[in-house]
Formats: structure tokens, C-alpha cells, sequence
């Protein structure tokens, strides 16, 4: 990548919450700036971002350099095969079916190609020409140069960031934008580095990877939800990686919370009824060889007075005959007399 003096600013407020009181929290030397990297935490949300900061030219004069991506054909193919997985877990984590996605910040599109492959819709955002030209000659996705370039009137039903949300100088403004573009039912998947595990990239000697000039603004896992908050969204998901120094955040419009908390409590309802018809059953299974065991001993009582009565008839034949029998040695009698 080369070197050259990159555009400046300094700001007299927190990019989030507008506070215009910070606290110094740490300088760290920068290839690319001369200046180096300083970072402060804003007295009002907490937020860490740097000050002064690259200019947006000079974040975007700095990714149309960026090497990072430019891989052969091996590596690109390794590098869709690994965000497949990614595709995979969300599908997983977030019940969607594949249908359409949008990658804001799609770089030279390797998200959207195992998207794609997973029959997903795929549509990208890049503001890197270079990263956009690469995209667009490697798979023949439709890229767009910024969100206002998109179809009018399009939604998606996946929004992925993927390392996008450290490089904006206005999130929250982003976000509600994303927010408009997201289905009812859609979801909003974010990843960035954790700031959480500042040491832990300085102990493993990666300290370029999350203090970097194209990151002014830095994250933790309550920081991150407070913004997403800010642009109405709500938090599905969370998770602070301790192993890749990752926070992946997923995030949907509250009516698609809603939707799914109203489901859960049917679903709740149902199992209730489910388990309510079981112990019906139950019972009346006990009730019904209850009511067997009543109709066998029945039976054996109708049977018993079946014999009990034929011996009744045969008592009363033998005692008719002896009673026959006695009236006529009376008759007999009388006639001899």
C-alpha cells in the first residue's frame, strides 16, 4: 500500500450523541498518519472514537489502496468458502429463508458469492471504486456506489456490515437508512472488532487491526446496541468473541420482534393445549380400562345369573315333580278308600 499524507479532521463533538466532553484514553502510532491515532471516550455515551480522524476522502483515498483483498484464485475461492459458513450461521440463528441480501460495504464481494450460493439474492454497497470494479468483473454482482444508488423502493430481507461499522463517522444516520431498507421481517447483521479485547489484540501483537486510521469509532457490545437503539433497531443476537476479538451484533425493527414473541406465545399456548389434550387422554385412557374392567365383571355377573337361574328352573322342575308325585298317591289314595 502507499504511503502519502491523508486528509484530517478534528471534531468538537462525540459522533454518536453529539456531547461535546471527552476524556483522553490512549495514543497509538499509525503508518498512515503521521500523527499517529488518538483515542478519547465520550462523557456522555461512553462511546471511544478517535480525534482528529481521517477525513471521509481520506478514508476512502485509504481503502482505494488497501491490498488487503486482493487475493488469486485459490484464496478467493478459500475466502468464499469460509463466508459460507457466515451465511450458514445467520440462516441458522435468525430462521431466514434465502432470498434477498444486501452488503453494505461488500468490498470485492466474497459475502455476496457464498450468498449466492446458498440461493441468496445478492446486491452489494461499496464506496471503494477499485473494490467495486473488482467485485463487479469477479462475479457479476450489481454494486452500488452508496445507499441512495440503490433500486428505489427496494427492501431486503438480510443487511449484512461486515467490518463496516468502525469506518463511519455518522453510524446512526447509516443505520437509519438500513433501517428503511430492511423488510418487516428482516435482519441486520453487524461485525466488528471488539473493543472490548483492546489488551488482548496489543498482547497478540494485532494492534493495527482495530487501531487503524479507517476506524474512527470503536465498539463494545453495550455501545454498539445503544447506536443500533438510537436507529430503532433492536438486538437479537450478541456476542463478544474472545477467540477471534470479534462483536457480532444481529438486529431487526421491533415489529419483527413482536411478530416472533406473539408466535412464541402461541406456540407456548399450543404446547399448554398439547400437553393439557395429553393428560385428557391420559384420563380417559385410565377412565376407559376403568369402564373394561366394569363391563368384564358385568359380564361375569350376568353369567354367574345365568347359571344361578338355570339351577333355579331345574329346583323348581324337581320340586314340581315331587309335588306331582305326591298328588297323585293322594288321588290313588282316595280311590282305594
Amino acid at each position: 500500500m502507499t504511503t502519502q499524507a491523508f486528509p484530517i479532521e478534528s471534531i468538537n463533538a462525540c459522533p454518536i450523541c453529539q456531547h461535546p466532553e471527552a476524556q483522553f484514553v490512549a495514543h497509538y502510532p499509525e503508518p498512515h498518519l503521521e500523527i499517529g491515532v488518538t483515542l478519547n471516550q465520550c462523557l456522555g455515551c461512553s462511546v471511544v472514537y478517535q480525534n482528529p480522524r481521517l477525513s471521509l476522502a481520506g478514508i476512502h483515498m485509504l481503502e482505494d489502496q488497501s491490498d488487503v483483498y486482493e487475493y488469486d484464485a485459490e484464496q478467493q475461492a478459500q475466502a468464499v468458502d469460509d463466508r459460507d459458513e457466515i451465511i450458514a450461521w445467520l440462516e441458522t440463528m435468525t430462521d431466514l429463508k434465502p432470498r434477498s441480501i444486501l452488503d453494505v460495504g461488500c468490498n470485492r464481494g466474497y459475502l455476496l458469492a457464498a450468498a449466492a450460493r446458498r440461493g441468496w439474492r445478492p446486491s452489494g454497497v461499496e464506496l471503494s471504486l477499485v473494490s467495486a470494479a473488482a467485485a463487479r468483473e469477479r462475479f457479476g454482482f450489481p454494486i452500488y456506489p452508496n445507499l441512495e444508488a440503490l433500486p428505489e423502493g427496494q427492501l431486503y430481507d438480510l443487511i449484512t456490515c461486515w467490518h463496516v461499522v468502525e469506518h463511519l463517522h455518522q453510524p446512526v444516520q447509516m443505520l437509519q437508512q438500513l433501517y428503511d431498507l430492511l423488510t418487516p421481517d428482516g435482519v441486520l447483521a453487524i461485525q466488528v472488532p471488539a473493543y472490548s479485547f483492546a489488551d488482548e489484540y496489543l498482547r497478540r501483537g494485532h494492534g493495527l487491526h482495530i487501531f487503524c486510521a479507517s476506524h474512527p469509532v470503536h465498539y463494545t457490545a453495550a455501545t454498539l446496541t445503544m447506536v443500533l437503539e438510537k436507529a430503532g433497531f433492536e438486538v437479537l443476537y450478541s456476542d463478544e468473541s474472545a477467540e477471534y476479538l470479534f462483536l457480532t451484533i444481529y438486529a431487526a425493527k421491533p415489529s419483527r420482534n413482536a411478530h416472533h414473541r406473539h408466535n412464541a406465545e402461541l406456540q407456548a399456548q399450543l404446547e399448554q393445549t398439547s400437553q393439557k389434550l395429553a393428560w385428557f387422554e391420559a384420563d380417559h385412557a385410565e377412565i376407559a380400562k376403568q369402564l373394561q374392567s366394569m363391563n368384564q365383571y358385568i359380564r361375569r355377573l350376568e353369567a354367574t345369573l345365568e347359571v344361578k337361574n338355570q339351577y333355579l328352573e331345574h329346583l323348581e322342575q324337581r320340586l314340581n315333580a315331587v309335588n306331582n308325585g305326591r298328588a297323585m298317591r293322594m288321588l290313588n289314595k282316595l280311590k282305594r278308600s
